[in-house]
């Protein structure tokens, strides 16, 4: 219940009177009644002042139960004094004339603790007292109603998949809020050996390694769910998908188990998550490629190298898939007294020619000419 959308509640809750240790002031609340895990609620808190003489430099403590802090800079009614401690909240009162009554509002909001609290059987009592010269008053109120969601997973399609390198899976999984509490977002990980790479659809972040994927997502994402809004609610489903594309050889085949967590939660901490397992069968590659060689050359014009003869090697590919990163390694005969200049390697593609780094070459001189040149060039051509 927020303070400026529901300005009539008011009128709709009973207002409980506190055991007072003062003549002069009477303490009065509503908790709050819509709140959740992660989420926000306004609590009302009055204080009047039944005395004859007017009341001042008056504070309100709000002493919260575990899991349950106030929101800072929400309080109306009534100033900060001290929010070092968000749990223990303290507020300083304007001046009371006799008569007249004070009405205060805050936010509270719940994180984690208050879910582990809930799940112990915690009543979330709420400690009130004012203080003044001469005038003391307080109340505990009653237990805050506190709900919880509680994520499940409900599906997931494709648990048990099989490919090999370069194939694409996808993997869809339905998570069910089956609790009364509001889920505003969602936290998946996917831990697995290496041997593929994924992304996940729709995700508001994720970062990926080769061992574990991470993949967030925020109240945006429910708006495909349910009844439209930005909150996951009871009984509503929402759905992801997994996009995966093996990068293993499949040199043994092997079984790659993923470990799946889906959960929710707030402050930088997961409050709940469900899990299950997962696995893709990393079957043998073979879409391997196949390289055909076709290599002509000239003899030179002359002896030493002044006017060069030019070799050209055409490799076709007749294979399944690309080869990358082909590594080729050309050698002269030492008696025929022939050699390479490194600088000179070309590759030539449909529309351009572009220089080919070598690798490594190895030098001899022809000893002729005196001039020096290479027997052995090695270099990697990129793609076939």
């Amino acid at each position: 219940m927020h303070l400026f959308t529901r300005s009539l509640a008011l009128a709709f809750f009973c207002l409980f009177s506190a055991p007072v240790f003062s003549q002069n002031i009477v303490i009065t609340y509503q908790k709050s009644d819509s709140l959740f895990v992660c989420g926000a609620d306004t609590f009302f808190i009055q204080i009047q002042n039944t005395g004859t003489a007017p009341i001042t430099g008056a504070t309100l403590n709000v002493a919260l139960p575990t899991g349950i802090t106030y929101l800072p800079g929400s309080v109306t009614g009534a100033t900060e004094q001290n929010t070092g401690n968000l749990q223990q909240p303290i507020f300083a009162l304007s001046n009371l004339n006799p008569g007249t009554t004070a009405a205060v509002a805050l936010l509270l909001t719940a994180d984690c603790a208050a879910a582990d609290a809930l799940d112990a059987g915690q009543l979330f009592i709420t400690n009130i007292s004012v203080e003044s010269a001469g005038n003391t008053a307080s109340v505990s109120a009653s237990g805050i109603i506190l709900q919880t969601g509680l994520l499940l997973i409900e599906s997931v399609e494709e648990e048990l998949m099989s490919g090999e390198k370069g194939d694409t899976l996808l993997r869809t999984i339905c998570v069910k809020n089956t609790r009364l509490g509001k889920i505003g977002n969602l936290h998946f990980e996917d831990a697995h050996k290496p041997g593929f790479e994924l992304t996940v659809s729709g995700a508001a972040s994720q970062t990926h390694t080769s061992e574990l994927s991470v993949a967030t997502f925020d109240g945006s994402f429910f708006t495909a769910f349910g009844d439209g809004d930005t909150w996951l609610e009871l009984g509503e489903t929402a759905c992801f998908t997994e996009k995966i594309v093996i990068t293993s050889c499949g040199m043994p085949e092997f079984t790659n188990p993923s470990l799946l967590r889906v959960g929710w939660g707030c402050g930088g901490e997961v409050c709940r998550y469900d899990s299950t397992l997962v696995a893709i069968e990393t079957k043998g590659f073979s879409k391997n490629p196949l390289l055909y060689f076709n290599t002509t050359w000239s003899p030179p014009v002359n002896n030493c190298g002044d006017e060069p003869a030019v070799m050209r090697m055409h490799i076709s590919n007749a294979g399944g898939t690309d080869a990358t990163d082909v590594l080729i390694k050309v050698k002269s005969d030492e008696i025929a007294q022939m050699g390479f200049d490194s600088g000179s390697f070309r590759l030539v593609l449909p529309n351009d020619t572009v220089a080919l780094p070598v690798n490594l070459a190895y030098d001899f001189t022809l000893p002729n000419c005196g001039k020096t040149f290479q027997n052995e060039v090695t270099f990697v051509v990129p793609l076939v």
